[in-house]
């Protein structure tokens, strides 16, 4: 329930579940999602949404007057605590996924090494699957579910993919509003691993989970979704992009949503580790990815 009531706070900050789900590196179904369950938990409503405004009820501030400042105080204490009694030294050797980490994990790198001044990474950013017991990592997180029961798997977080274009894009060619629209339009495609192209899309309403299947027409097919965004910016061209790589772009308005309520694929990201091996430094680590992800799902 923490998590719930930071993301409340964040909420009624911003003033809208957009802004705070920005801020918060997450998804504004997970910011509602979230907020429901509070509201659950709690046995009133705390905001009222219609589809202009918000408004926070009294319950709502009542709550957040008397909670606002204990987030800070909170974060502080368990950082504090953790520096005092972590000691952890050693050399980690991990392996990220290439898009997921750009805005997820590797900004806060740094700073974990700041708090650990005895940990030395090794990080190889990968888009492909991983058999950690070949390969030489110690803890790696992918896409990939992976064969090997015995390996140790948490599901960490779940992010949809979804359609972008500039606001230069929007202006000049318009933005379309229904699936049968984007037949109209030029959109990147995907090659896959196998070097073979999709020809067929499912778009799924992530609201009413209603799937729509769409021959996808494309004169350019792309293996990355940063550089799919990349065209996307020059404002010729609908691309896709997952929803945590294209944050900061939707808060400074350089990307706008294409049919936001709907998502062309969902993937779960998984952190694995060897079985049997006991580590405080692999511990450390796997505690510090989970806080990354503690607002992606």
């Amino acid at each position: 329930m923490f998590n719930d009531i930071i993301i409340f706070i964040q909420v009624v900050e911003t003033g809208s579940f957009t802004k705070a789900a920005l801020k918060l590196n997450t998804t504004q179904a997970t910011v509602s999602r979230r907020i429901k369950e509070l509201e659950t938990t709690l046995g009133g409503a705390l905001v009222i949404r219609d589809t202009r405004t918000l408004d926070i009820t009294p319950l709502g501030m009542d709550l957040y007057h008397k909670l606002k400042d204990s987030e800070l105080h909170i974060k502080n204490v368990i950082d504090e605590i953790k520096n005092q009694s972590s000691g952890v030294s050693g050399r980690l050797r991990v392996m990220l996924p290439n898009v997921m980490a750009y805005n997820t994990i590797s900004p806060h790198i740094p700073k974990f090494l700041r708090d650990n001044k005895g940990v030395t990474l090794e990080i190889f950013y990968s888009s492909g699957a991983i058999d950690l017991m070949k390969e030489p990592f110690d803890i790696a997180i992918t896409p990939f579910l992976p064969k090997q029961q015995t390996l140790l798997i948490k599901k960490l977080a779940s992010i949809n993919l979804k359609l972008y274009c500039a606001p230069s894009y929007a202006k000049k060619y318009g933005i379309p509003k229904t699936i049968d629209e984007l037949k109209d339009h030029m959109l990147i495609g995907a090659t896959l691993q196998d070097y073979t192209t999709v020809d067929t899309v499912s778009l799924v309403n992530t609201i009413t989970h209603q799937e729509t299947k769409l021959s996808w027409h494309s004169r350019v097919f792309i293996n990355s979704a940063i550089h799919g965004i990349a065209m996307a910016k020059s404002g010729e061209i609908i691309g896709s992009g997952w929803e945590v790589l294209v944050k900061d772009d939707l808060e400074a308005k350089t990307l706008v949503p294409v049919l936001p309520d709907y998502s062309l694929a969902e993937v779960s990201f998984y952190q694995i580790k060897r079985p049997n091996v006991k580590s405080a430094l692999i511990d450390l680590f796997s505690d510090f990815i989970a806080d990354c992800f503690k607002f992606t799902s």
